[in-house]
């Protein structure tokens, strides 16, 4: 499982109208105390803003600034298992145009 599908598994995205805010929370690493119990939930995996960032942006989401500080969230920490950021819609700036006026002579 790469970290897109990790993201996507456990996020909850919220669309305002110049906000998106994304909600992660993950269930606790599984200890695995033999090779064999090795799994995808038994694996340490750490998800940074930058990670949701590029993730809304294959999503289709443009223009985003984060608001919320550089989180992080890591399954391997008691009080790392959830977290919300907070991305700005940037609207793109409009050209204006000038109009001539006409002189009169």
């Amino acid at each position: 499982m790469n970290i897109n599908e990790y993201i996507e598994k456990y996020t909850t995205i919220e669309k305002l109208k110049d906000e998106v805010i994304v909600t992660m929370k993950v269930p606790p690493r599984k200890v695995a105390n033999i090779r064999s119990d090795v799994n995808e939930e038994s694996k340490k995996r750490k998800v940074r803003s930058s990670d949701i960032s590029n993730f809304l942006e294959n999503k289709g989401y443009k223009n985003l600034t984060c608001l919320t500080n550089s989180f992080t969230i890591d399954n391997s920490h008691p009080r790392g298992l959830e977290k919300t950021w907070v991305f700005k819609v940037n609207q793109p700036s409009r050209k204006k145009t000038k109009i001539k006026s006409l002189k009169e002579v």
